[in-house]
């Protein structure tokens, strides 16, 4: 079984398995089983899996046209870097506040669906990578740890909550 390709190959002797209970097993796992002959099944995969990375590709290169402009205006007052007098956030708040508006909605719009994953894994109580921000990644028997060093790995002694001072085990 290869999960990155999303496939497996299975070898059997026919006199020990019949295809229809390795195909119930397969099912029983959580998987759909494609049938011997089924090259043009596979080919519509193969297909379907192309069609979404270039729809991510896409997405990705909008999130990128608007990301950056984005942060010039968001980081060139602080950076130095000239910008319009138009946008100054400390004459125009409310243009500058629109413009960076404007800008961040199509970026949340072409990730929504890591966004709307990300939520719903944090509030199953399991993050992942769609999940990363500072909580997610919070040990729950510690509030000495940051979660800077909860999310880098650091083993260091954690103590227990105002009662006593005695270590707790990671």
């Amino acid at each position: 079984m290869n999960l990155a390709t999303e496939k497996a190959f299975v070898a059997y002797d026919p006199s020990l398995a019949r295809v229809s209970a390795i195909k119930q097993a397969i099912k029983k796992a959580g998987y759909e089983p494609l049938a011997i002959d089924a090259g043009k099944q596979v080919d519509e995969h193969k297909a379907a899996k192309e069609r979404e990375i270039r729809v991510l590709w896409a997405k990705f290169a909008l999130s990128a046209f608007f990301s950056l402009p984005l942060l010039y205006i968001a980081m060139g007052a602080m950076l130095g870097w000239p910008l319009p007098a138009a946008i100054n956030a400390m004459q125009f708040p409310l243009r500058y506040a629109l413009l960076e508006i404007a800008l961040v909605v199509p970026v949340i719009a072409a990730g929504y669906r890591f966004y709307v994953v990300g939520f719903r894994a944090i509030l199953h109580g399991s993050p992942n990578m769609d999940s990363s921000s500072p909580w997610a990644h919070r040990p729950r028997s510690s509030i000495a740890s940051t979660p800077w060093s909860a999310s880098m790995g650091e083993t260091s002694v954690r103590w227990r909550a105002c009662t006593s001072r005695q270590p707790v085990s990671p």
